[in-house]
């Protein structure tokens, strides 16, 4: 079934490589379905880098759609499912829009590591809801 989500659903295309490795490995992915519906039309997500751990880099796309093309806010706070906020703020460089200072404490909270699947759902313009999928498992599921 999970094979053929983006047939299903068009915004999921650009995850096939990411759903095809973590369905491979993983078989708790359709809560990442169900997760990923659930989110409103900006979400974006991203396979993690060991260089996201120090800092993680906004979609373009998402980032115009959130803010315009105008500079975006300071700061945002990040809701992770265990019921943790964090403030964290941003940093734009060469055109480009990144969670910077107090991200880091987003990785270690959560155990975030190479090849974990972040999904960002913005609630509003400055705030958004972070479900983290470790080894295949979204923390809010256990």
């Amino acid at each position: 079934m999970f094979y053929i989500l983006p047939v299903l659903h068009p915004r999921l295309r650009f995850l096939n490589s990411a759903i095809q490795r973590f369905s491979n490995r993983y078989t708790n992915l359709y809560l990442l379905w169900v997760r990923v519906h659930q989110v409103t039309e900006h979400w974006f997500c991203r396979e993690m880098n060991r260089a996201d751990q120090l800092i993680m880099a906004i979609p373009d796309d998402a980032a115009s759609k959130l803010w315009g093309v105008d500079k975006g806010p300071t700061n945002v706070m990040i809701h992770t499912e265990d019921g943790c906020v964090f403030n964290v703020f941003l940093s734009a460089s060469k055109g480009k829009i990144f969670f910077f200072h107090g991200w880091s404490n987003v990785v270690v909270h959560l155990g975030l590591t190479k090849g974990c699947l972040v999904v960002f759902n913005p609630l509003d313009p400055t705030t958004f809801k972070l479900t983290s999928f470790v080894d295949g498992v979204s923390r809010g599921s256990s």
